[in-house]
C-alpha cells in the first residue's frame, strides 16, 4: 500500500452524511414518443420498470439474475423466433440510496412497423415472469457465467473498487467463493412484483 498510495495521513475528519433530495421517478404508466426524420427509419424502444423493495445483498443478485433470465428469453423470442431485432439490452438492479428500488431496464432497436407487436412479446415474457418464478434448474446457466466472470474480474481494479464501494457505501460483505456461490443459486421468491 505505501508503495502506491505513500503516507497519506490519515484524520478523524466530519462523517458524510447522504442527503435525500427526493427525486423520484413519475408514479404510474408514463409514454414518451420521440420523432425525428431518418435516412433510414427505425425504432428505439426503452421500458423502464421500477418501484420500492427493501435492500437485501441477496435481492440485489436476484435482480441481476432476473436481467440475465430476461436477457436470454428475449434473446430467443425477439431475435431468434420474430428475427425483428438484433438484440435487447436489458439490466436488473438493486439500488440502496437514495431510496430502496429494483430497476429493470430494457431496450431495442427495430422496424417503426414491428414496435407494437414486439412491445406485446415483452409485457408476455414480464408477466410470465411475475406469474411463473424460475427455479433453479432455469438459472444454472445464470449461476455458471456469474461465478465465472466473478472469477475473471478479481484480476481487474474495476472488481475491487466495486467491492470497496458496496462495503462502505452499501454495508455489504465480501463473500468468498463459497458463500457467493450459494447466494447466487438460490431460487427466486415468488414476489408478484
Amino acid at each position: 500500500m505505501q508503495k502506491y498510495i505513500r503516507n497519506i495521513a490519515s484524520e478523524e475528519k466530519e462523517k458524510k452524511t447522504f442527503v435525500n433530495h427526493n427525486i423520484e421517478p413519475k408514479k404510474g404508466n408514463t409514454t414518451i414518443h420521440f420523432n425525428r426524420s431518418m435516412e433510414i427509419p427505425k425504432t428505439t424502444a426503452y421500458v423502464h420498470l421500477t418501484g420500492a423493495v427493501k435492500y437485501w445483498q441477496q435481492t440485489a443478485y436476484e435482480m441481476y439474475m432476473i436481467g440475465e433470465l430476461l436477457s436470454k428469453r428475449f434473446l430467443q423470442t425477439i431475435r431468434e423466433e420474430e428475427g425483428e431485432s438484433y438484440g435487447v439490452q436489458i439490466n436488473g438492479s438493486l439500488q440502496k440510496l437514495p431510496s430502496s428500488r429494483f430497476d429493470i431496464v430494457l431496450n431495442f432497436d427495430c422496424k417503426p412497423e414491428k414496435k407494437e407487436k414486439l412491445i406485446e412479446i415483452v409485457w408476455k415474457e414480464l408477466n410470465q415472469l411475475k406469474n411463473n418464478p424460475p427455479v433453479g434448474g432455469d438459472l444454472d446457466d445464470i449461476k455458471k457465467d456469474m461465478l465465472k466472470q466473478r472469477e475473471e474480474s478479481k484480476m481487474t481494479n474495476s472488481f475491487w473498487n466495486s467491492v470497496l464501494s458496496a462495503i462502505y457505501l452499501w454495508d455489504n460483505q465480501y463473500l468468498n467463493e463459497g458463500d457467493y456461490e450459494n447466494l447466487t443459486y438460490e431460487e427466486l421468491p415468488n414476489s408478484n412484483q
